[in-house]
């Protein structure tokens, strides 16, 4: 095999070309960046992206159309350590809420320990977040709002984030006013305002699997049962098995994270985006949508939110500022279409309001323009530090691992030969002080049960290097055993 360094200038440009069509950034028949846009992306000359672009083609990579540019071709080679959909029969089992009960204490307790190395936290280094920029804004909300800052933010919270909000999403073209906003405590409580609205406990809602825990914690603590809706890697959610549990059973939600779920960050294409849409309003289930890593891709734009497609209001979105700013704010937000009034008055009953002078301080950070410039240097960032993490996987891991290819957000879903156990190695793992969580916590799937999870968002050091070897000789030890 032939050593990268031995490799010309326009064979890498090649190679990582060719790694943002496998990862979905560069989606299949779209048309790729121009040369010059390329060449200035990359910091190399005209003729190199030129003679990669011939490389591709000649691949069947890509596919040159004359006075337009060039496509991804539609039958590009995808890679073949991506893993396939987990196959799952519709599951109406009870969440193993008591399991993931078991793990919280000790994910809490292990932000504390400085020796630990968070392996499947998802969330961003804290180097990388505006500490003193953020910290100025928050101090002028304090003092903008004076005395009142000590008040609570009555919902639907303060109009001037609100403002800002419609502005951010008006970008990717959805439209909303500020009074289609109301502000919550963080992502999770805005979901559980969605199911609480919609749902009488005893009811069955729709949820892709694998998928945050946490969501799967908010499903049984509102008393709901769950069944689960497999994933496609490039195609998020399987709508035509969802469409087989429709008629079967009756749906009062569905759940999804249509752009780049937690934890395999695939991203479901718009054509499924708006069918998804249109299949629940034209029965009138509500769809509750998470986009929390939307503002996270590695790509060119912003992917579309769902709700983007909804002309009834049936799409409840639900978003903070946790994954891409700081977990420590504590500011979420929810555009519930019609069924807002009940989602206010649930979020009255449950903690009255909210802060005034930090929701204050972000308005003022996102009207100066600081919230774009962060996020375009988090997503360099991480688009930096990927690569280190699926090389090592490459050379650490078992062979016959595969990997999903993030498009965006922070997680790797990993799919290790089907001997192993995950929650096994998650336990030896956590003995070495390495936090790795096991794929059984995402899904009621025994498929998950060879899984794990990954993030990608810490900046790559030898303490991470050592741990994913460690983890890597751990999963081969186990699987030679067996």
């Amino acid at each position: 095999m032939e050593n990268p360094k031995d490799q010309k200038l326009y064979e890498k440009v090649a190679g990582q070309i060719l790694t943002q069509v496998q990862q979905g950034v560069l989606p299949l028949g779209k048309k790729v960046p121009s040369i010059r846009v390329f060449s200035r992306q990359l910091g190399v000359s005209l003729s190199t992206v030129i003679h990669a672009y011939q490389i591709l083609e000649n691949q069947n990579v890509l596919k040159s159309r004359p006075q337009s540019g060039y496509y991804v071709n539609s039958d590009a080679p995808l890679s073949d350590r991506e893993p396939k959909k987990i196959k799952i029969a519709p599951n109406f089992s009870k969440i193993p809420v008591k399991k993931i009960d078991k793990e919280v204490p000790h994910v809490i307790g292990a932000f504390g320990d400085p020796e630990n190395v968070i392996l499947s936290l998802s969330y961003p280094a804290l180097e990388v977040l505006p500490f003193n920029a953020l910290k100025k804004a928050l101090m002028s909300g304090y003092e903008r709002q004076g005395m009142m800052g000590l008040h609570y933010a009555f919902p639907p919270g303060n109009e001037a984030l609100r403002t800002q909000l419609a502005r951010h999403y008006l970008e990717c073209g959805l439209s909303m006013s500020p009074d289609d906003f109301y502000l919550t405590n963080g992502a999770l409580e805005g979901l559980f305002l969605c199911l609480n609205a919609v749902t009488e406990p005893g009811d069955t809602i729709a949820v892709e699997s694998p998928i945050f825990a946490g969501i799967l914690m908010s499903i049984q603590s509102s008393r709901l049962k769950a069944v689960e809706i497999p994933l496609d890697p490039r195609q998020g959610m399987d709508i035509d098995v969802l469409k087989k549990v429709m008629k079967r059973q009756k749906i009062k939600a569905v759940v999804s994270i249509p752009n780049f779920n937690n934890p395999m960050s695939c991203l479901m294409p718009d054509a499924n985006k708006k069918h998804l849409v249109n299949l629940l309003g034209e029965k009138n289930i509500p769809l509750i949508e998470n986009d929390i890593y939307g503002d996270m891709y590695l790509g060119e734009t912003r992917p579309k939110p769902a709700k983007i497609y909804d002309s009834t209001g049936n799409v409840m979105l639900y978003s903070s500022f946790s994954k891409c700013l700081s977990g420590g704010l504590r500011v979420g937000w929810v555009a519930a279409g019609k069924h807002q009034s009940k989602v206010i008055g649930y979020k009255f009953m449950l903690n009255v309001g909210s802060n005034p002078a930090t929701e204050d301080g972000l308005a003022k950070f996102m009207e100066e323009g600081r919230y774009k410039r962060h996020l375009r240097k988090l997503r360099k960032f991480l688009a930096e530090q990927l690569p280190h993490f699926t090389q090592a996987m490459s050379k650490y891991f078992p062979e016959g691992t595969k990997a999903s290819l993030p498009a965006g957000g922070t997680n790797i879903w990993v799919e290790f030969p089907q001997k192993l156990d995950s929650s096994r190695l998650h336990q030896e793992a956590w003995s070495k002080k390495i936090i790795l969580w096991a794929g059984p916590l995402f899904s009621l799937s025994p498929k998950s049960k060879c899984c794990s999870i990954l993030q990608f968002g810490h900046r790559w050091s030898e303490k991470i290097d050592w741990a994913m070897k460690t983890v890597g000789d751990m999963a081969k030890k186990q699987i030679s055993e067996k």
